[in-house]
């Protein structure tokens, strides 16, 4: 982790590009995603939003930092189009 820190806090201006390339996305041990796979969805959320404040410390370093973060997920499956209103 001290390898990608050194890297990452100084990424320049043109940021950071983070591509992932899962089959499955799993992140056990983590309230949110441990709510999420039991199906509660508001659960989940709620767990989310109490996280708002150190996502927003985060960004906001990264923004002070002069770079900006991308974050690429390739999913597998189909994504169906919505119809209608």
């Amino acid at each position: 982790m001290e390898d990608f820190d050194r890297y990452f806090w100084r990424s320049g201006p043109e940021g950071f590009w983070k591509l992932e390339r899962q089959q499955e996305f799993r992140e056990p041990g983590l309230e949110s995603w441990e709510a999420f796979r039991r199906g509660h969805w508001d659960e989940s959320l709620t767990l989310i939003e109490g996280q708002r404040s150190h996502y927003e410390r985060y960004f906001r370093r990264i923004a002070g930092c002069g770079f900006s973060l991308h974050h690429v997920r390739c999913a597998r499956g189909v994504l169906l189009r919505r119809t209608g209103a």
